[in-house]
């Protein structure tokens, strides 16, 4: 992968589209977002809590690839949802080298995003740093 990854002078990694299905993401960090100062909820108020987690990929000059999530409750039971686009430093590119822009590249990347098993991951890491039950 080395060998087509390359870094712009305005700090994208453009990256062939066709070499999207090589990159190996692994997890580099999530966290919990820091709520904003709010009054003091009362009892049946609703909270939110979200986070973030970021993803790198190959030797400098790496990849990255990040994302929101919320915690929703549905029936019952407890899953982490990306919400948004996901933030990247990459810019695909076509056969000629040339920009395919950052609408599409985002769209793409969110597809690989949604490809991920990424919940099985950030899950257990947000439970290790934070505690809570697993």
């Amino acid at each position: 992968m080395t060998s087509v990854v390359r870094v712009s002078d305005d700090g994208l990694v453009r990256l062939p589209e066709q070499a999207l299905s090589t990159v190996r993401l692994r997890h580099f960090a999530s966290g919990l977002d820091v709520p904003e100062a709010a009054p003091i909820p009362g009892c049946g108020d609703v909270t939110e809590v979200t986070g973030f987690t970021e993803w790198i990929a190959g030797r400098r000059p790496y990849i990255s690839l990040g994302w929101d999530w919320v915690l929703d409750v549905l029936h019952g039971h407890t899953f982490l949802k990306r919400t948004g686009e996901p933030r990247s430093n990459v810019m695909l590119v076509d056969g000629h080298m040339r920009d395919l822009g950052m609408a599409a590249s985002l769209r793409r990347l969110t597809a690989i995003v949604d490809g991920l098993a990424w919940t099985k991951t950030v899950w257990p890491s947000i439970v290790q740093r934070y505690g809570g039950v697993g």
